[in-house]
């Protein structure tokens, strides 16, 4: 054998991130060291020198060189491609000593003598087990006699994305934009790979895909640490509102995200000047229209959506009379009335059938909805009554609220996915709100209480400022309703909320969820509706939130490019697969656009 040489191995990266899996475990082992005392390879014997430190506890003289992960606890080592033999590198190994925040660790290693190739690879467990965290190699002459040195630089294997520069941006609907970034990653260790030094490149380029056409990136592969790339959107109005970003190592994930891009683009239909029609309740007539009463004209407004959508309008007959709520009722007509104490009928043609339906003295009739039997039920604010009408004898059973009349001032109501109807009672001064329920002629039986049985239940906020608006069947079973905050501050007490049809006597679960909108830039919250894509939809002012039943803290605020209302009365899924909604003109100010009345349009996205 030829005299004994030190060789030195130097091997080394800076890593810099954040922990996570995804990395897999290195090459099977096969050799059986552990490096703590025998000597890995053989021929010319030598030392190989590992510096294990992250690049900011690294002295002066070390801070040049390419450091490995910290979290690296044993080292693999193969010379000229043979056995692999693992080394103890962790910082109680006997191999290993540190100063200053700097681990290093001097393994006795044999090569014969000529061209040797030396290969590393580090794990965050011992003997090679764990994830692989990168893995290198390099070449050197060996002579014997000669001492020799050779470094190799491990290339890094990125487990997760742990930060980027910016932290988050979104784009606006229609309008291309830009954004340059910069990722921070981690290995499976879960050490940030800093980038100082001399760092090489990832063992496995990283790959970056958008779930969307419109979104790209540029460059789609990254191979070094600190390396920038390009997210444009290109400004077609067709993106989704939330685009999906995945990026993956070997073909492994390792981060994934979504970037909004919020906006919708109403189509507006406009029904007179400012505040002269003032459009209410709306609802899809039997005829696939959309119905509307007009307060402030005294007139019903119908637009058909697959026709040209020009808005009509019918006088009511009523005298003097402001038509707030509307209904379909199981008559084929549709039902109006004055918001006092009359209901008119209309057939689809606009023509009036039948006489006035007189539902008592002192009535202040407000929203209406039919039940599944087609009868047509009312809000009576006036007598604190929930009505309901037989559509085919025209008469009318009204039923008292259970709380004071002096505080049940009713808002919306709707027909329960159980049978029942459920509405919603401000309260007025009282700090106890309500949402209420009443049997129908379909869910008596079922309940095994008679037509008209009344059972409210208290809301969990007793704010006094707040009360419940607008109130609807979700696509996922329960019931959700509004809260609108009326205190003119910061409305810190809007949300809106869920709960599950009930049988009485039993009480409701509420689940609450913040308001997420601005209540300064979008009003307040008045309308809910379920909408043709399976979400649920708040629409009010300058904007429209999403709410996906099944995760309702990822609801997604949008706004409306042309940002020209104020209030919205009225909103229901349209039978040609939009939302419509009735809103009061602006006369402009705050930023919002002077429009006039209108009935308008957006597609879900």
């Amino acid at each position: 054998m030829g005299k004994r040489t030190a060789g030195i191995l130097v091997v080394g990266l800076a890593l810099a991130g954040c922990g996570g899996g995804g990395s897999g475990a290195g090459p099977a082992p096969a050799a059986v060291s552990n490096g703590t005392t025998a000597q890995i390879g053989s021929g010319v014997t030598g030392t190989l020198s590992l510096t294990v430190a992250n690049g900011t506890g690294a002295s002066a003289k070390n801070r040049s060189l390419k450091f490995v992960s910290p979290g690296a606890l044993s080292a693999g080592v193969s010379i000229n491609n043979g056995t692999v033999t693992f080394a103890d590198v962790s910082a109680s190994s006997t191999l290993c000593a540190t100063a200053a925040g700097v681990r290093t660790c001097t393994i006795t290693v044999g090569a014969p003598p000529g061209n040797a190739t030396f290969a590393v690879s580090l794990f965050d467990a011992a003997s090679g087990g764990g994830h692989l965290l990168g893995s290198g190699s390099n070449s050197t002459m060996v002579a014997a006699g000669t001492p020799f040195t050779v470094a190799v630089g491990i290339n890094p294997i990125i487990a997760a994305i742990v930060s980027s520069s910016p932290s988050s941006f979104n784009f606006t609907l229609g309008t291309s934009s830009s954004v340059t970034v910069t990722a921070t990653f981690a290995d499976a260790s879960g050490q940030v790979i800093t980038g100082s030094g001399n760092v090489p490149n990832f063992l496995n380029p990283l790959t970056i895909s958008f779930n969307d056409p419109h979104v790209t990136v540029t460059p789609t592969t990254l191979t070094t640490p600190g390396q920038t790339f390009k997210v444009s959107y290109d400004g077609n109005p067709a993106v989704a509102s939330v685009v999906t970003t995945t990026v993956k190592s070997n073909g492994v994930t390792v981060y994934t995200n979504t970037i909004p891009i919020p906006g919708l683009f109403v189509s507006r239909h406009g029904i007179g000047s400012i505040a002269t029609v003032f459009p209410y309740q709306l609802i899809v007539g039997p005829d696939g229209h959309l119905w509307w009463a007009e307060d402030n004209d005294n007139m019903v407004g119908s637009i058909n959506p697959a026709a040209g959508n020009n808005p009509v309008h019918f006088a009511t007959g009523f005298a003097g009379g402001h038509p707030i709520g509307i209904a379909a009722g199981g008559d084929g007509n549709i039902w109006v009335n004055d918001g006092g104490h009359l209901i008119q009928r209309f057939s689809t043609a606009g023509s009036m059938v039948g006489g006035q339906i007189n539902v008592g003295a002192g009535a202040f009739l407000d929203h209406m909805a039919a039940d599944q039997g087609g009868n047509v039920w009312y809000l009576d604010i006036g007598n604190s009554i929930v009505g309901e009408i037989d559509f085919g004898t025209q008469t009318v059973h009204p039923f008292n609220t259970v709380t004071a009349a002096a505080l049940a001032s009713l808002d919306a109501i709707t027909l329960g996915p159980d049978g029942a109807m459920y509405f919603t009672e401000r309260a007025g001064a009282s700090a106890i709100k309500h949402i209420g329920r009443v049997t129908t002629s379909a869910s008596a039986a079922a309940d095994g209480h008679p037509l008209g049985y009344m059972q409210e239940y208290p809301i969990p906020n007793t704010s006094n400022t707040i009360f419940p608006t607008g109130i609807t069947k979700g696509p996922d079973g329960n019931l959700w309703f509004l809260v609108f905050d009326n205190s003119g501050s910061t409305a810190t007490n809007q949300f809106f909320a869920k709960f599950a049809p009930v049988t009485p006597p039993a009480t409701i679960n509420i689940t609450e969820y913040p308001n997420i909108i601005d209540p300064n830039a979008f009003a307040n919250l008045v309308n809910i509706a379920a909408g043709p894509d399976g979400n649920l939809w708040i629409v009010q002012g300058g904007g429209a939130v999403k709410i996906p039943p099944a995760n309702p803290t990822g609801a997604i605020a949008e706004f409306y490019t042309d940002n020209g209302q104020i209030d919205t009365y009225g909103l229901v899924a349209g039978p040609d697969g939009n939302m419509w909604f009735t809103g009061l003109g602006s006369a402009g100010g705050n930023g919002f656009i002077p429009t006039t009345d209108s009935v308008n349009s957006f597609t879900p996205r």
